[in-house]
This record gives structure tokens, C-alpha cells and sequence, in this order.
């Protein structure tokens, strides 16, 4: 079976592989990136993405591995075993490529959700998403201010009444 991530195969005369890795998360194999090179050039062009260095392997001679610029070597933080989403403190949230979209590239993650959320996208496929809002709890209501009197006589209380007009008794 296959034991990499990301690999750059090149097993024909006169052709040539190439991978452009940006702004992923490759982790859980034998060798992150693989570039073969077997009868022609194969390269992996690699920046804004969480791989381990020391796992990599480039075979034959035109063969090769660019690192570029924000790569990371860290643990993602997802929110678990099965869920690839980020925690909001993983260390791959607003770390992709600072650059933007890309023309024709997909305005959402792979959830269908807003790719950039906080002005920079994520590494990864899942883009961090704002917190819904909160809505306070409402207040428990106020005791009944209003002025209330008693006869001196002792009989029952009668509130008074703010009105417009005349009273006629």
C-alpha cells in the first residue's frame, strides 16, 4: 500500500509531475511528501502547510521538494480523532496563505462554509467559523413599582392610576 501524504510520481519518458501544496494538512502516514522521479522531473512545491520535514522523501535524480514560505511543523489541534475541524486554539487558524483567494478558487471550505472567516483562511480543509452570536438572558422581571396605598381604616389596598380626563365621584 501507498505509506505518504502528498506524492509528485513521475514514471514516464518525456513527462513531468508537479504538486503545488498550499494552505493542507498532511499527517498520519510514513512520508508526508514524496516526490519520485523515476524518467522525468517530479517536484512538490510546498507553503502555508502543516507536514513534518524529516518525513520526506525525494527519489531519483530530478526529483525535489520546495519549501516555501509559512510552513509549520505542529500538532493541527482538531477537534478529534475523526473530526478534521480546528479547535479555535489550534495554531493553524488564520496561518494560510496570507494571499487571498486564488481566480477560480473555491469561495467555501469543505464544509460549504465561508473559506476565509477571519480575514485570513485557515490551514486545512475546514475553515474555523465564527461563534453564533449569544443572546443575553433575559433579565427576571421587575417587581411592580407602582405606588400603592392603604386606607387608614385597614381596608384593602388600591393602586393609583395614572389617567387623562376628568373623574367624576
Amino acid at each position: 500500500g501507498f505509506n505518504y501524504g502528498v506524492a509528485a510520481i513521475c514514471n514516464l519518458v518525456g513527462r513531468s509531475a508537479s504538486v503545488d501544496l498550499s494552505s493542507s494538512i498532511v499527517t498520519g502516514s510514513g512520508h508526508s511528501l514524496r516526490a519520485l522521479a523515476n524518467d522525468g522531473p517530479a517536484t512538490i512545491d510546498v507553503a502555508y502547510t502543516d507536514y513534518d520535514p524529516t518525513k520526506t522523501q525525494v527519489l531519483g535524480p530530478t526529483g525535489a521538494i520546495n519549501a516555501g514560505p509559512g510552513n509549520l511543523n505542529v500538532s493541527p489541534g482538531f477537534a478529534g480523532p475523526a473530526d478534521f475541524r480546528l479547535l479555535r486554539t489550534s495554531p493553524l487558524v488564520n496561518a494560510g496563505d496570507p494571499a487571498g483567494l486564488a481566480v477560480g478558487e473555491s469561495l467555501t471550505d469543505v464544509a460549504g462554509r465561508p473559506r476565509i472567516a477571519f480575514g485570513r483562511r485557515d490551514i486545512g480543509a475546514h475553515e474555523l467559523q465564527p461563534l453564533p452570536p449569544t443572546i443575553p438572558p433575559t433579565s427576571e422581571p421587575k417587581p411592580d413599582t407602582r405606588d400603592q396605598f392603604t386606607f387608614v381604616d385597614g381596608s384593602p389596598t388600591f393602586e393609583k392610576i395614572k389617567a387623562r380626563g376628568s373623574l367624576v365621584v
